[in-house]
This record gives C-alpha cells, structure tokens and sequence, in this order.
C-alpha cells in the first residue's frame, strides 16, 4: 500500500501531508509563505484568528484543504490584493531563513516516509527501555496529531514497563509552543516532570497513565 492510500484509508488527518509531496508544493509555498507560516509564528495572528474560531483551527489537514487555500492566497497575491503579512520578529526570522532554499528541502521528509519506515523495521529497534521515564504531552485541539493516536495499541506496545506518562494539554493545538495561553503550561509540566524523576518520586505503572492538565 502506498502512503497516499495509507492516509486515505487510516488517516485521513494526514491528508495535508499527500499535498507536501507534490512536485508543486514547494514552489507554491514560497510564493505565499508569509501566510502559511503565520498560523506557527505571528503571536498576533494566533491571537485574532485563534480566538475567533474557538481554537479550533482543523480544517486546513485534511486532504485538498490545504492546497485550496493557498492557491486562493496565490490568485489573490497576483491580482494585488492580498498584502504581505505584518511584520514580527519571530515571522520575520522564520521567513528570512526559508527564503534563503525556499520550503522544497522542508518538505523531503514527507517524501521519504516508506523508506524512513523500512529502515526501521530492517534495524529491529527494541522496546522503549522500562526503567526511563517517557512523558507525552499531545494536545487537546490538534487535528493532525489527535490524543488518541499516543494511546493507541502499536504505540502502547512500544512501553510494555509501565513507563509512559500522558499529560493532555487543554485548549491546544499543532503549534501549541506558539501558544501564548499554552506554552507556559508545557514547560511548567516538563519542569515539573523532570524534577520529580531527579528526586527519585518516579515510579512506573500498570499501563499508562493518563490525564489531563
């Protein structure tokens, strides 16, 4: 089965990335990427468009999505109608640097997924150590990468010593680092983590352990 057809079938929330292995991908990101990395980077963007659709931001991953709106931005940029995005200093840096190779290089990784995938099986990788402490943190409004998928059976399968610990992040999304009302919570919850292992308070479980912060 091809990747396309494994996202169609199993998931469909991927369906963003069949578009990132397009030949045209690349160049029509670069054409517009003030506005696409804008939902990542611009504080303020995040704040107005964020807010106004209750932090839902979902539909933009399935497939077809994604290339439609850009190629709306792409017409509209051309007629003269749609002006670069405010400057901010985050935006800014981001922007300077893809400029320099264009997005195309970025998007690679999306293209070599079936051999990433044979690698791994061919290097028979063992289970995740029991004695190390592992902490997910998935958030609870991203689209793309869903809470469920951290508690699936292959994943869990991967820590049979009761070592994973999954925090929900409440009221996140995809770029939940970006987040103004989220990105504290995660360093708080990591920092907190980190020192209660360094003070010998973590133990594993039956299973994994679940919750929400």
């Amino acid at each position: 089965m091809s990747d396309t057809d494994f996202i169609r079938k199993f998931t469909p929330q991927f369906g963003y990335q069949i578009y990132f292995t397009t030949p045209e991908a690349g160049a029509e990101l670069d054409e517009v990427l003030d506005q696409f990395l804008q939902p990542m980077h611009s504080p303020n963007y995040r704040r107005k468009k964020v807010q106004a659709e209750d932090g839902k931001m979902s539909s933009w991953v399935l497939e077809g999505r994604l290339e439609a709106s850009l190629r709306r931005q792409i017409e509209a940029r051309r007629a003269g109608k749609l002006p670069p995005a405010p400057s901010e200093r985050e935006l800014d840096y981001y922007l300077s640097q893809y400029r320099i190779g264009g997005v195309g290089p970025a998007l690679n990784w999306y293209k070599t997924r079936t051999l990433n995938i044979l690698e791994e099986k061919a290097a028979q990788l063992p289970l995740f150590p029991s004695h190390i402490p592992a902490l997910h943190l998935p958030a609870e409004l991203d689209a793309a990468l869903p809470p469920s998928m951290g508690l699936l059976p292959s994943v869990l399968r991967c820590f049979p010593g009761g070592n994973l610990e999954v925090k929900i992040l409440p009221k996140g999304d995809h770029w939940c680092l970006q987040d103004e009302k989220v990105r504290n919570i995660v360093t708080e919850t990591l920092a907190d983590w980190i020192e209660r292992v360094l003070a010998g308070k973590w133990r594993p479980t039956e299973g994994v352990t679940t919750s929400t912060l």
